[in-house]
């Protein structure tokens, strides 16, 4: 199995169990067409690509459902910028192995180990999320 396609399985059946409602049901599903988008632009630019863990039952608003294609997005433009070089990607690919979206209250975005939890978007910068991977990678 691939890489590209191990990240797109994680992170479609991180939850999907668990939508509550249609409406809900459709956007993870739109949101998976999206990812799958967006995680191959980031295997492209750095040659690997972390997997997306997203709950999706807990987005239960329609800002909450903008929350995981906003942090792919800032995530994906933070990779981008990081795998310019040969150095960059040889880091990344070596070390973020997982990214975890999570909805709850406003607080910084951390790197453990091999995964970069970004929680509420709207309160974490792409400069931000690059400085994390920057310190950590």
């Amino acid at each position: 199995m691939s890489k590209l396609f191990a990240a797109l399985v994680c992170l479609m059946m991180v939850s999907g169990a668990q939508a509550q409602s249609l409406k809900q049901k459709k956007a993870m599903a739109a949101d998976a067409e999206k990812a799958k988008e967006e995680v191959a632009e980031i295997q492209k630019v750095c040659g690997c690509a972390p997997k997306f863990t997203v709950n999706y039952a807990e987005l239960t608003t329609d800002e909450d459902q903008l929350i995981p294609s906003r942090t792919r997005g800032q995530v994906k433009s933070a990779l981008e910028n990081l795998c310019k070089d040969a150095e960059g990607k040889k880091a990344v690919c070596a070390k973020l192995k997982e990214v975890v979206v999570k909805k709850g209250e406003p607080k910084p975005s951390t790197f453990k180990g091999t995964t970069l939890t970004v929680t509420r978007l709207r309160d974490t910068s792409q400069g931000d999320i690059e400085t994390i991977l920057e310190n950590n990678l």
